[in-house]
């Protein structure tokens, strides 16, 4: 199959084909973002750093280093793990200087266990409910609030999960999956049904698409600063 056959998202079956070679480093120098710009369109709202002139946030993976551009969100996840959505999935669009994209998805899940707002996506809502319509504020480090060294993830090539769904982008989806407070996951489908493009439920998820025989492989994040 062609490269624009493998479309994202896909369901991560159990049996992968192998294991990486490279791990991955994330850098946030200077420990986040001082101006993120809050944005929204018909499929979704994201923070963007592109917006704001961050460019301390990367990505470094397989020798190619990529800038952090955005972060958005979709109820329910739009990938699935061996068979199962989870409640929320989390996207970080990067980009690098040649122009190769690489989106970093973490799955969220809501647990009982955990009493504690996660401060980083908490932060986030704050952003959004200001009186502006595209505000701006202090993020703080994006990939301490959400993984940690040593996280597995699987690898694969798919595309943009909205339109145009453009394909050939490197795909890096965490393994480990990132447990929430339950109403971390209430406020951001509270949020999500306000979407034009979004049905009753708040969902604004892709259908999974065929894995078409690409490979997928396990890595994992070897650093974080």
């Amino acid at each position: 199959f062609p490269h624009n056959e493998w479309q994202a998202p896909i369901d991560v079956p159990e049996q992968v084909t192998g294991y990486e070679e490279d791990s991955m480093v994330l850098e946030a120098r200077g420990g986040g973002c001082s101006r993120v710009g809050l944005e929204s369109d018909n499929h979704t709202w994201y923070a963007s750093f592109a917006m704001a002139g961050c460019t301390n946030l990367t990505a470094t993976w397989r020798g190619r280093k990529y800038t952090l551009q955005q972060i958005h969100f979709h109820i329910e996840s739009e990938n699935m793990l061996h068979g199962h959505h989870m409640d929320m999935e989390v996207h970080m669009v990067h980009k690098s200087a040649d122009n190769r994209s690489l989106v970093i998805g973490l799955f969220v899940q809501r647990s009982h266990i955990v009493v504690e707002e996660n401060r980083f996506l908490d932060r986030l809502l704050e952003l959004h409910y200001s009186s502006d319509a595209i505000t701006s504020g202090v993020l703080e480090n994006p990939y301490l609030g959400t993984m940690k060294t040593g996280d597995r993830f699987y690898s694969f090539l798919g595309s943009l999960t909205t339109p145009p769904c453009t394909p050939n982008l490197e795909w890096v989806l965490i393994q480990d999956i990132l447990y929430v407070a339950p109403r971390d996951i209430q406020k951001f489908e509270h949020f999500l049904k306000t979407r034009p493009q979004a049905d009753s439920y708040g969902h604004d998820d892709r259908p999974v698409q065929p894995l078409n025989f690409r490979p997928i492989k396990i890595g994992k994040v070897s650093a974080i600063m």
